[in-house]
């Protein structure tokens, strides 16, 4: 008979990252012949929302819960989520009922042999709160695997400490996205920890071609790709030193993937692609001269593709450091680019990617082993 697997993740938030690596795992996992379901949770729900709500009245001028808290006021029930219905219809498969609460999936919890919890920030306490439900809490029976789960912060604040470790210890095995994930977990849980890659980086460039092939989006000529997501760190200003400077050494023509209502109003003077769907977005990475980006998914991607990248941070200590991480992991640390980095020492447009795709080869299989031992393959 064959084993079940249901796995947890953010995959419906309306962003092509998270909705790319909900797939990937999906695919992977179902090619290694499994009955594989994207458990139907839905996140943010209204505790998420409640959760952002209080945390933009307490901390003020943090940028990531300033995007929580409006991402849905601007998108919800129109354009953004509208665009990302199609992906999830033709690609997705989805548990048979949908959840909408912690409550609810306590109550009448999904039955499967194996659950796998990841990928994407669903431990980062600041998005989920004390919704343990992406700890596969609410589990009575089966094996509990974590693939590429990410904390995305330096420390784990101390109230949640004893809900992360008590979730943690009983799980079977667990991989995080980061190094940093790796310590924090093994601090909390004494238990071994891997590290691996992010699912969108499981497939490699050609088995995106599925998914490419249903993109409605055509750039003519060489052009710059700029995807800014901006609520890591105020990008704006420095991007578009840098995007002009690129432009001006390339003579390439600059195109933006619009993704949000900041999107549009700081970087409305260069040409737009409005319809950002996971297959645009796939298909203008793939053909782009350069990608400038401060997006994890988006340097995954671009890396995956082999394009000329600068991918923007805010420096290489922050607390979120996901994109150095995982540049660092593939020996391509140069293309992380400091806002404060003078353009003069900006690293060359070409790259020589030999190196960098032999890591990322070596990792997916290591990654791939991991899942296949944990899974029982």
């Amino acid at each position: 008979m064959v084993k079940s697997v249901g796995i947890i993740t953010m995959h419906r938030v309306p962003n092509c990252g998270s909705a790319l690596q909900a797939y990937a795992l999906q695919y992977v996992i179902e090619r290694m012949g499994l009955q594989v379901e994207l458990i139907d949770y839905i996140y943010p729900n209204a505790y998420h929302k409640q959760v952002a709500a209080k945390r933009n009245k307490t901390v003020r001028g943090n940028m990531v819960i300033r995007f929580i808290s409006k991402l849905y006021s601007q998108v919800n029930g129109c354009f953004i989520i509208s665009l990302f219905q199609p992906f999830y219809k033709k690609f997705y498969k989805l548990s048979e009922r949908k959840y909408t609460s912690q409550e609810e999936i306590f109550a009448n919890p999904p039955k499967y042999d194996y659950y796998v919890s990841g990928s994407d920030q669903i431990w980062n306490p600041m998005y989920v709160g004390q919704d343990t439900s992406f700890m596969l809490s609410f589990v009575r029976e089966g094996k509990r695997i974590a693939y590429s789960s990410s904390i995305a912060k330096k420390e784990i604040p101390t109230e949640y400490c004893k809900p992360y470790t008590d979730c943690l210890k009983k799980f079977d095995a667990i991989a995080v996205r980061e190094e940093l994930s790796c310590k924090l977990v093994r601090k909390l849980t004494g238990k071994d920890v891997r590290f691996v890659l992010d699912p969108s980086l499981l497939l490699p460039a050609k088995q995106w071609e599925n998914v490419i092939r249903t993109a409605d989006v055509n750039v003519d000529g060489r052009y710059i790709l700029v995807y800014i997501l901006g609520y890591s760190f105020d990008v704006y200003d420095y991007a578009a030193k840098v995007i002009n400077h690129l432009q001006r050494n390339t003579g390439m023509k600059i195109t933006v993937l619009i993704y949000s209502r900041a999107n549009r109003k700081k970087l409305n003077e260069y040409k737009a692609v409005n319809k950002v769907t996971p297959a645009n977005f796939l298909s203008l990475i793939k053909n782009a001269g350069i990608v400038v980006t401060d997006s994890f998914h988006a340097t995954a991607m671009s890396l995956n593709f082999g394009r000329p990248l600068y991918s923007l941070i805010k420096n290489k200590i922050s607390s979120d450091n996901r994109v150095f991480s995982l540049l660092q992991s593939l020996g391509a640390e140069d293309r992380a680019i400091s806002r404060d980095e003078s353009l003069d020492k900006l690293p060359p447009l070409e790259m020589d990617y030999s190196q960098i795709n032999i890591r990322l080869t070596t990792k997916r299989t290591e990654s791939i082993n991991y899942l296949k031992l944990n899974l029982e393959i």
